[in-house]
């Protein structure tokens, strides 16, 4: 993945699609199988218009990816008919959405990052997004009032 970013940064586009073709070739692993491969080249590649690779991957990852099937066939449909694959979250932000890893919690990334080390500015960076609700549980009642009686 890593190489294929820097293929793209350096306008070497056909070798970051040879570069997401061998990521795409791995056997997987529990994580992978489970949480889904990283996306990050893929989407490099869809905003340079580079949809063969892109879908290409898709297929090579639901051979292990398989949770992510329905995901798969709704990104490969967006793709094929030309829409953005990308879930657009405000500004220049994307994602492909917040996957859940519960049902009351879900990630997901988005290149709208906040508050920035200056030691990271100018870098290509990623900000981890999630939800999550959380039930609390009262020992006493809540009366709105902060105090105690």
């Amino acid at each position: 993945m890593v190489l294929g970013r820097i293929a793209v940064i350096d306008g070497r586009i056909a070798d970051a699609g040879r570069f997401l073709a061998e990521a795409g070739n791995t056997p997987g692993s529990p994580q992978l199988n489970s949480f889904g491969p990283n996306m990050t080249l893929a989407r490099d590649l869809l905003q340079r218009g580079e949809t063969v690779p892109v879908l290409a991957y898709f297929e090579q990852v639901r051979r292990f990816w398989k949770m992510g099937g329905e995901r798969l066939d709704a990104w490969s449909a967006a793709v094929e008919a030309g829409r953005d694959a990308q879930v657009p979250i405000g500004g220049n932000a994307w994602q492909l959405h917040l996957v859940p890893l519960s049902p009351l919690f879900r990630v997901g990334l988005s290149t709208d990052v906040q508050l920035i080390h200056e030691a990271f500015e100018g870098l290509p960076l990623l900000q981890l997004e999630f939800e999550a609700e959380v039930p609390w549980v009262l020992q006493e009642p809540f009366t709105g009032s902060s105090e105690r009686e």
